[in-house]
């Protein structure tokens, strides 16, 4: 974030809403488009290593049963239907939470791919939908929001801390006068 981060208006993916729309809104259009690819990118890495994990466990046991219901994991890996598969391993029995990430400056592709993984590494939260926004009022830093989860450091948040302790610093001292 350091540095002035500018969005690239030449991949805003133009739709018929965005079409009439302000820059403003195409602007978010293609945000919105982006952080949808990277929600999908991370959930095919956890199924992934989900299929791996019971591959294993399969491996490790040396029953008959388990051999036919390797052949069966495989054959749905290898299946055009594997995005069904994936999405039955992924299914979050209502704990996925919606994670906003709200910055004081426009964050680049690659930062919002970071600042995810973290939040799924810290929390072993699921994720159900990313939410990107940038406000100025914040004046720097970052702020990470989800239904059990809330994260701040900010300039904003800075200045608080600072405002509080001043006043509470002034209110014992104009007690002990």
């Amino acid at each position: 974030m350091a540095g002035e981060n500018k969005v690239d208006l030449n991949k805003v993916t133009e739709t018929p809403q965005a079409k009439t729309g302000s820059m403003r809104e195409r602007v978010i259009v293609r945000e919105k488009k982006h952080e949808d690819e990277l929600l999908r990118k991370i959930k095919s890495e956890q199924a992934t290593q989900k299929v791996a994990k019971i591959d294993n466990a399969l491996k490790t046991t040396s029953t008959s049963a388990t051999n036919s219901e390797a052949d069966l994991l495989k054959q749905v890996k290898d299946s055009d239907n594997s995005d069904v598969f994936v999405e039955d391993i992924l299914k979050d029995n209502g704990t996925a939470e919606s994670l906003m990430i709200t910055s004081a400056v426009p964050l680049t592709d690659d930062e919002k791919e970071k600042i995810v993984r973290k939040f799924i590494e810290k929390t072993d939260k699921t994720l159900k939908r990313i939410t990107t926004v940038v406000d100025a009022d914040l004046i720097t830093g970052i702020r990470l929001q989800s239904e059990s989860f809330y994260y701040e450091n900010s300039g904003q948040k800075t200045l608080r801390e600072l405002q509080s302790y001043i006043e509470r610093t002034w209110i014992q001292e104009d007690e002990l006068n």
